[in-house]
């Protein structure tokens, strides 16, 4: 089993250094949050657990990477990794899920072009479009 490893805001900044990402305020967020534009609208966000220059205490969150839009509702994510665990490998593991992500983006809208999201309803599993309710393309999975 893996163990956990605290990582300090400084390690965080020094991983970030030269990638791109630039430290970003989220209304109603504590952490430090990372974020880099990597298409039109599209950004990398990276949900670091640290807060106040440190990481949380083990089994309180992890490392966190989404994928964010902008439209004119707002800022919708549209895509997820899996969590990276704040251990001895970390940063390789971050940096998969920085490189991988590509995979989070669903197809474009056949409508308007935005990245879809995959949801749910009530036929079944579908792409959406993540401009809804402006746009309401949808592909049928």
């Amino acid at each position: 089993m893996a163990r956990f490893q605290p990582i300090s805001e400084t390690e965080m900044d020094l991983f970030f250094k030269d990638k791109g990402f630039s430290h970003v305020l989220l209304e109603g967020t504590t952490e430090k949050v990372y974020a880099k534009l990597v298409a039109p609208n599209t950004s990398l966000r990276v949900y670091s657990s640290i807060e106040s220059g440190t990481s949380r205490q083990c089994g309180e969150d992890a490392i966190r990477v989404v994928l964010a839009t902008r439209n004119p509702s707002g800022i919708k994510i549209v895509g997820s990794s899996r969590r990276v665990n704040r251990t001895k490998n970390w940063r390789d593991n971050l940096q998969k899920r920085l490189d991988s992500w590509l995979e989070m983006l669903g197809p474009p809208c056949p409508k308007c072009g935005a990245a879809m999201v995959e949801r749910s309803g009530a036929y079944g599993e579908f792409w959406g479009c993540s401009n809804y309710p402006e746009c309401k393309g949808l592909i049928k999975i």
